[in-house]
């Protein structure tokens, strides 16, 4: 079952800046979309289901990245956070059981 549409998108929140508090962040955050394209892969396939997962987390890694290379314990935990969030969402936004059940481990194939 090939998918009609060819793209997927999510929507992500960053913090504006990783020193704020928690709860001051929400109002701050800044919201960074991606598009991952899914053009030509058969979702009702495993292999094609776990070539898609990898491109929303390849897109969820850049989305979420933070600058610099020296993170703190909190900013490597809210990019995980992020990532986490914005692969849920891109996964869900699909409706497809089995991309959903291999990025579960739920898939026996």
């Amino acid at each position: 079952m090939t998918l009609p549409k060819t793209l997927i998108s999510f929507t992500v929140a960053a913090a504006a800046l990783s020193c704020l508090p928690a709860m001051a962040a929400g109002k701050n955050a800044i919201k960074q979309k991606a598009e991952v394209s899914i053009a030509g892969y058969d979702l009702s396939e495993v292999s094609d289901a776990k070539a898609v997962i990898q491109k929303i987390k390849t897109a969820a890694d850049k989305v979420c990245s933070l600058p610099g290379g020296e993170w703190t314990l909190r900013e490597r935990m809210e990019k995980r956070a992020c990532e986490a969030d914005a692969i849920e969402s891109a996964v869900k936004s699909l409706d497809s059981s089995i991309v959903t059940a291999v990025l579960e481990g739920r898939s026996r194939f």
